[in-house]
């Protein structure tokens, strides 16, 4: 399997982005939704299941809408869990390609240094990259999907063209 996404949304049922999205990924990628597969948390993680999964892909993504500039707390359980000492000793995920797919409900321009947020996506998301450090992966990229709150139909159709492209 080349590409696989661990998708993770708390609020997926209201989403329209994010479900377009992987509706755009869906021939591109193995996808892993989280709250789907583990009911928003109330089921625990199969380990050895979601460590085979990234073990035999090529390229993992991490696909989330930013909550509180931080990924929702699913994806967060998901890599205490499953990131065990045994699967990094193993050096198995060692030179695996990583990515991200955010997506963020106000425009890009609030994630520089002088927009809103006062900080970029990249220094938002540096604790993705010293994982990637730590475990081994080559961070490759970020795609980022901003202004979901007010996204126009044609807007959501180029950034699903775009996402495919990512994927391949």
């Amino acid at each position: 399997m080349k590409n696989l996404i661990i998708f993770s949304h708390t609020h997926f049922e209201n989403s329209r982005v994010n479900k377009a999205l992987l509706k755009a990924a869906q021939d591109k990628a193995e996808v892993r939704n989280l709250e789907a597969l583990y009911e928003k948390g109330k089921k625990e993680f199969d380990i050895k299941l979601e460590q085979d999964f990234l073990v035999k892909a090529e390229h993992i993504i991490f696909q989330f809408p930013l909550f509180w500039l931080n990924c929702p707390p699913l994806l967060k359980s998901y890599m205490d869990t499953i990131f065990l000492p045994d699967l990094l000793e193993s050096r198995a995920l060692v030179g695996k390609n990583f990515s991200l797919a955010i997506s963020t409900g106000s425009p890009k321009q609030n994630y520089q240094k002088d927009g809103a947020n006062g900080y970029t996506i990249e220094e938002i998301t540096y604790n993705f990259r010293a994982m990637c450090l730590y475990i081994g992966f080559n961070f490759k990229s970020i795609f980022h999907s901003d202004g979901s709150l007010a996204m126009s139909d044609e807007r959501l159709n180029d950034f699903c063209k775009a996402y495919q492209n990512f994927l391949d």
